[in-house]
């Protein structure tokens, strides 16, 4: 414990838990976590089975066999528990989105290896910007322009794995101007490749808008 700078201070309340240090260290050899970090994963996880009303004193509890695993499953857990209280306040929102998605039709676009899609829903925006960890629903801002119809959010993928999030892009609705796009926690990884498929999205959309009419129906992500 020395070795890894794991002092008494720092897991006194899973040693209160445990009452024993060779159950807790025997324990901590068998994560694939870091020894550093599983003191604090660990107490987390247990705090957040504690709140899910599980037996915190049964061993099959406190001891998972994949910490961050299990640790993780509880997050999501919590955060879908979240996301459904948020849902209920942005039914309006929703309302609102729903009436404009035939207006961003025109932004479906692919190719033979990618596709961009429109949102059409808060709780897509919310997926989104918790699977790439940036901003897009972490809050109602995104999801009051689509519902104004000033600027829409679209979803960049790859067609060989289409439910895996890749780039999240923000487009003007007056003028299809793209205003900003990222990938995950706001980076642009190839981005020189994503320019060139974003450049031939915006001249596709500009093509549809000249002829006054949508070619393919609008596509949500659920």
């Amino acid at each position: 414990m020395q070795e890894n700078k794991i002092y008494a201070d720092n897991c006194k309340n899973i040693l209160k838990s445990l009452g024993s240090v060779i159950r807790m260290v025997n324990y901590m050899k068998k994560q694939s976590v870091p020894p550093a970090e599983v003191i604090t994963t660990w107490e987390d996880y247990l705090r957040m089975a504690k709140d899910q009303g599980m037996d915190t004193t049964d061993d099959i509890v406190r001891f998972p066999k994949n910490l961050r695993q299990r640790h993780d499953q509880l997050v999501d857990i919590a955060n879908e528990k979240k996301d459904q209280e948020r849902l209920k306040e942005y039914a309006p929102l929703d309302q609102k989105i729903r009436e404009r998605i035939p207006d961003a039709a025109r932004y479906y676009w692919e190719n033979e290896k990618y596709m961009i899609i429109p949102a059409g829903a808060c709780i897509e925006l919310i997926k989104e910007g918790r699977s790439l960890h940036h901003c897009v629903g972490r809050d109602d801002n995104y999801m009051k322009k689509m519902a104004a119809g000033t600027s829409w959010i679209l979803f960049l993928r790859k067609k060989e794995d289409v439910d895996t999030p890749w780039y999240t892009i923000e487009v003007d609705m007056k003028d299809d101007r793209i205003l900003q796009y990222y990938s995950m926690f706001d980076r642009k990884p190839e981005q020189e490749k994503v320019k060139k498929i974003l450049d031939t999205f915006q001249r596709n959309v500009k093509r549809s808008r000249k002829k006054n009419r949508v070619r393919v129906p609008v596509s949500a992500i659920a």
